[in-house]
């Protein structure tokens, strides 16, 4: 069995640090992405190993080479638990090697947010294939083990993962129905691979998806700057952050990313895109997000009468990927009823958090509630509360800002 921690602050943190004087120039960074690494090289391989990922690359057409990594749907023994207090969550993740199959429900492909990597999608990628579903987690251009290629804020990064998509189904490594999952900078590419994409795929989870990609740049900038801290080191680099990047110089830094990549950034708009989908499309937002405002997302919501449209009152930027323990079953729900042709509203159970917590998320629990996706409501197996934390769970907790 093995435990990890993880967390999405990491890549704000980065930010700030280059916002604070870390690039030559703010357009440069914005410009030319680069990956955190959430885990370090032994303990990520040493995950990947237990997981069972398949390593592979492919090089698509524009010549840009992706790494991602197959995760087969398999009984793991995962448990995953999170609890909040004091201002900040905490998370921990347990599994074990493959004990089992299970049956073949279907395949995501999992796109990651921008400055991370595919490995901040396995601990998603692992929940779904206790539940059936096979993962490609995959590196975006500039990002992980994938190759460097100019920047598309989501456009660029369509294509390449149209060819991925089509290159894997063309083999038959791609287990039907197909559905996209991306976070943040992610979704927005899942999104605009849509149109390229909709004979083959049957529905898109989007997390966090900016509605206009020069107004996401401006919104990560502003909320990095704004963002409170604990630590002496990190409150400095956001004050002197603040003292630099005044507006003026971040619409200077927006011009220089745009030239740099021929974009005109405030010209890339999502909701444009949306409003011709057609699949079936879940949009996720934390209300408290000060990354992404919630407005932008709100603008989305009506794009299209594919557009099924949750917020969560309760999350922001950083949480609510991070929710696999409340919202894994509910999606792997609403992926089945998309499959056979039902674009339905999530369907969620109260948030065990709301209460106090702890919650987890575990194939093997049977105390835990579910949802029957055809309801409005919860199903219990006993009504009983949340099992508590682990020992083993309980040391490997990580804090997540709120």
């Amino acid at each position: 069995m093995v435990s990890l921690r993880g967390g999405g602050g990491g890549v704000v943190l980065a930010f700030v640090a280059c916002l604070a004087g870390g690039c030559t120039s703010l357009g440069e960074r914005i410009a030319q992405p680069h990956s955190v690494e959430l885990y370090d090289v032994d303990t990520l391989g040493q995950m990947e190993s237990t997981i069972g990922v398949e390593p592979a690359r492919f090089r698509t057409p524009d010549g840009v080479t992706l790494a991602y990594g197959v995760v087969a749907p398999a009984a793991r023994d995962m448990t995953y638990t999170m609890s909040r207090g004091d201002g900040s969550m905490e998370f921990a993740i347990r599994f074990g090697e493959k004990a089992g199959t299970v049956p073949t429900a279907g395949s995501v492909v999992f796109l990651h947010g921008w400055g991370l990597d595919a490995s901040s999608m396995l601990p998603w990628a692992l929940a779904l294939s206790e539940l059936g579903y096979q993962g490609i987690a995959v590196d975006l251009r500039n990002h992980g083990n994938s190759s460097r290629a100019p920047a598309g804020f989501g456009t660029r990064e369509a294509r390449d993962i149209v060819a991925l998509t089509e290159h894997l189904q063309a083999e038959g490594l791609l287990a039907s129905p197909v559905y996209l999952f991306g976070v943040s900078y992610g979704a927005a590419t899942a999104l605009f691979a849509e149109p390229m994409l909709r004979e083959r795929i049957t529905g898109i989870v989007a997390m966090e998806s900016y509605a206009n990609a020069g107004d996401g740049v401006r919104g990560v900038i502003a909320g990095a700057q704004a963002g409170r801290d604990d630590g002496l080191r990190t409150s400095l680099m956001r004050t002197y952050a603040r003292w630099r990047y005044y507006a003026p110089a971040i619409e200077r830094g927006v011009r220089e990313a745009g030239r740099r990549l021929a974009l005109d950034l405030d010209a890339i708009d999502v909701r444009a895109t949306l409003a011709t989908t057609a699949t079936c499309s879940l949009l996720l937002h934390g209300a408290d997000d000060r990354y992404v405002p919630v407005a932008a997302a709100r603008s989305l919501a009506d794009a299209s009468p594919l557009v099924r449209y949750r917020e969560l009152p309760d999350e922001n930027h950083l949480s609510l990927p991070l929710r696999i323990d409340w919202l894994a079953r509910p999606i792997a729900g609403w992926m089945k009823l998309a499959a056979s042709g039902e674009c339905e509203p999530l369907q969620l159970p109260p948030d065990p958090l709301a209460d106090g917590g702890p919650s987890r998320f575990a194939v093997s629990d049977a105390n835990k509630p579910t949802v029957d996706p055809h309801a409005g409501h919860p199903v219990s197996s006993s009504g009983a509360p949340a099992p508590p934390r682990s020992p083993d769970a309980s040391a490997h907790e990580h804090p997540i800002p709120r």
